[in-house]
């Protein structure tokens, strides 16, 4: 779940649902990507082991919140890494090996013997995969790699940061892609651009949300819509 505090109340997005927006993202660039079913399939499904735990608000008892998903207790999360990643290459074998190296990233300075071990069994699912790639997909690897990053940031910086702000201290800077730097700005709380723009056209995009008290009651539900224009 991704949690951002509102004063007594908590903003709660399912991880899967965000991942869902990286994907319209990356299917309205206006770049070339290849291969594209297959990447645009990454992107859009890197988070599909967290619909089970989502599904459920899991409340941090010593810190009186919901856990937010750079907490969440490290076993339960490797489990769902690997349920999703498995979930992903059973449909693609290149998008399950972008996931993989994605989550690989997330925890590749931990010392954590559970980490230490995962990282060990995806670094033998991916060289199992790259047999099955071809050289096409095998020269789009690290280009395609980027953009999924990419697009799991502008879907992360708006989820983090209330409609209208850019305030949340990872996208402050912006956000870097192939060495530039893009900053979502907005035109109003609705709408917001990409600056510098990539995208071919505007579009729009939306996501669900609840908010939940510190009382753990849910006070609302609903969906967040905005334009993103060109």
């Amino acid at each position: 779940m991704i949690v951002r505090q509102r004063g007594n109340q908590f903003v709660l997005i399912q991880q899967h649902q965000h991942a869902l927006m990286s994907g319209v993202f990356a299917e309205n660039l206006e770049q070339t990507i290849r291969p594209r079913k297959e990447t645009l399939y990454a992107i859009s499904y890197h988070d599909v082991g967290w619909i089970e735990l989502d599904q459920e608000i899991h409340w941090d008892e010593k810190n009186h919140r919901p856990f937010h998903f750079t907490d969440y207790p490290l076993a339960q999360k490797l489990v769902a890494y690997q349920k999703g990643i498995t979930e992903v290459e059973a449909n693609s074998i290149y998008a399950g090996y972008l996931c993989s190296k994605l989550y690989a990233t997330y925890l590749e300075k931990e010392n954590n013997p559970l980490a230490v071990e995962f990282l060990s069994k995806e670094q033998i699912r991916r060289q199992r995969m790259r047999k099955y790639l071809s050289l096409e997909e095998k020269q789009y690897l690290i280009d395609n790699f980027r953009l999924l990053r990419f697009c799991d940031d502008l879907s992360l910086a708006l989820c983090l940061n209330e409609p209208g702000h850019q305030t949340h201290p990872w996208y402050q800077n912006g956000i870097q892609y192939n060495g530039i730097n893009y900053h979502w700005v907005w035109e109003r709380v609705d709408r917001l651009r990409l600056s510098p723009n990539l995208f071919k056209s505007s579009f729009p995009v939306q996501i669900p949300y609840t908010i939940v008290g510190t009382d753990r009651d849910i006070l609302e539900e609903g969906v967040y819509q905005w334009k993103v224009i060109v």
